[in-house]
């Protein structure tokens, strides 16, 4: 018997051309920067046929009582990723500029959280301990969520045990209780960076905002990310823009 599970194909009108964009001078960067709005346009245009696409697909393994499941995960992703150009597209309009995906030390994720996840840490007491960042961006759409710190506030206790040679220690035990207010890490920033730093924000469009290098570097760029979908929240890859930058003269 013939297999009648036809499935909608997934052809669009018009493929997106490729965008090498090389720019050398001040002049060349606006142009650039025109070009990948336009690109942007172009490409939500595409995600919202292919949206419509999948969810032909969906509704017909619907009716016919298929397996939905990777249907649903398709629309998904889709409706995710054209989000993200969206949000990417947002940032361009407001004169954000793109720069290589570096690095980033994250003092700020947006989120709607209102309490971190559950964390207990066992740590036997040391100087200067570290833990990892617990607080993870959302992804959210433009103009949702609040900014936080991506390291929760801690309860610590100290319990008296013995460690494996049988030895009387102090063991401290730390759990996630709280949500931070993010804080701008660099105490000698100049006053318009912050500034700037803060109408970034305001515009909540950026998923997480960091500075690129060392916190204490003299030097720092302070960059936002828009994460892309595709890739899990934890590799912190998407665009990331340039938000901010500032030299001091006596660090020349």
């Amino acid at each position: 018997m013939a297999d009648e599970t036809t499935e909608t194909e997934l052809t669009t009108t018009e493929q997106m051309p490729p965008l090498p964009l090389v720019a050398l001078t001040p002049v060349e960067l606006a142009g650039a920067q025109a070009s990948l709005i336009d690109w942007c346009d172009k490409k939500i245009a595409q995600m919202s046929e292919e949206i419509g696409l999948l969810r032909d697909g969906f509704n017909l393994a619907q009716q016919r009582k298929w397996k939905i499941t990777g249907w649903a995960n398709q629309v998904e992703l889709a409706e995710q990723r054209m989000r993200f150009y969206g949000k990417v597209k947002f940032a361009l309009d407001h004169g954000y500029l793109i720069i290589p995906d570096l690095p980033i030390n994250v003092f700020a994720v947006r989120t709607n959280a209102t309490e971190p996840p559950y964390h207990l840490y066992r740590r036997k007491p040391r100087i200067n301990s570290t833990y990892s960042n617990d607080v993870l961006p959302e992804q959210l759409e433009v103009g949702a969520g609040e900014y936080k710190s991506p390291v929760p506030a801690t309860t610590r206790t100290t319990k008296k045990e013995r460690d494996y040679k049988g030895n009387e220690v102090d063991m401290e035990y730390f759990r996630t209780c709280a949500l931070r207010e993010m804080q701008f890490p660099v105490a000698l920033a100049q006053a318009k960076v912050i500034d700037a730093t803060h109408q970034a924000m305001a515009l909540r469009v950026f998923d997480e905002v960091g500075l690129v290098g060392p916190p204490r570097k003299a030097d720092p760029i302070v960059a936002g990310r828009i994460l892309d979908p595709r890739e899990h929240v934890t590799l912190h890859r998407g665009m990331t823009f340039f938000i901010a930058w500032w030299l001091r003269w006596e660090d020349l």
